[in-house]
């Protein structure tokens, strides 16, 4: 899978007609996704604060709460799987991105779950000990 630089002249061609986008951020407004396209958000990391919709009071430039929230829900509603990490994840990214149970994918998160998968495999960690010194 080539790697496309976000926003430069590839990436414009590429977005609308690609078979499916791997994203881990929220995407602009104005990004058109054709039907044909399979939008897999991989969220980036365990919600341990507020996220989306879950934010009662959003205090950042340039939008207000019901703008916030808005832009969230319109986001949410392009995603066709949502990637969960873990149980307690995929509970509260139903309500905080307001998705459906079926369009979450509980499958962990790669780069985290082969260490935990791992953690009993002493050849695997001195490995690891080693490349990192």
């Amino acid at each position: 899978v080539p790697y496309i630089t976000k926003f430069s002249m590839k990436w414009f061609l590429a977005m609308p007609r690609a078979k499916a986008w791997m994203i881990n951020t929220r995407t602009p407004d104005w990004l058109y996704k054709s039907p044909r396209t399979t939008y897999l958000q991989t969220w980036h990391g365990t919600p341990l604060k507020k996220i989306g919709l879950d934010i009662s009071n959003v205090k950042m430039l340039g939008t207000n709460t019901q703008n916030y929230q808005d832009g969230f829900k319109k986001e949410s509603q392009r995603w066709d799987y949502l990637v969960s990490p873990n149980p307690y994840s995929t509970s509260i990214f139903q309500h905080a991105f307001h998705v459906s149970r079926d369009k979450i994918l509980e499958t962990g998160y790669p780069r985290n779950d082969k260490l935990s998968h791992k953690r009993n495999d002493t050849e695997y960690i001195k490995g690891i000990k080693t490349r990192l010194n």
